[in-house]
């Protein structure tokens, strides 16, 4: 079986972020989102040869997409993913915030698959 692609895998995680946030499960809603969007930075950065291997590198790739998109959004949505992950490591957000910030990560998520 062939390995899904970061894109497919980036989807699959918005829909497991979804899945664990209607349960209530707000770290692992947490996790997902933040991975979803990393994976859409890595199926971008993939396509184009660019790295994405550590965070300086995600982080870079995020402002170059949205430097060439002409864009500044993408750079607020994935700033979302970011605090998503710390929520994951120190569950400071409650239930309200978490759906926000999944939100715009779907929003992201949608930007960067139309890359």
């Amino acid at each position: 079986m062939a390995h899904p692609s970061f894109r497919q895998q980036g989807k699959e995680l918005l829909a497991l972020a979804r899945e664990e946030y209607s349960k209530g499960i707000t770290s692992r809603a947490s996790w997902f989102g933040w991975e979803a969007a990393l994976m859409m930075v890595k199926a971008v950065a993939d396509s184009r040869g660019l790295e994405h291997a550590d965070s300086r590198a995600v982080y870079s790739a995020v402002g170059r997409f949205s430097n060439e998109a002409q864009d500044q959004r993408l750079r607020q949505l994935f700033s979302s993913a970011g605090v998503l992950r710390s929520n994951y490591y120190d569950n400071f957000l409650d239930i309200f915030d978490v759906g926000a910030y999944l939100e715009n990560v779907s929003e992201f998520v949608d930007k960067m698959d139309a890359l």
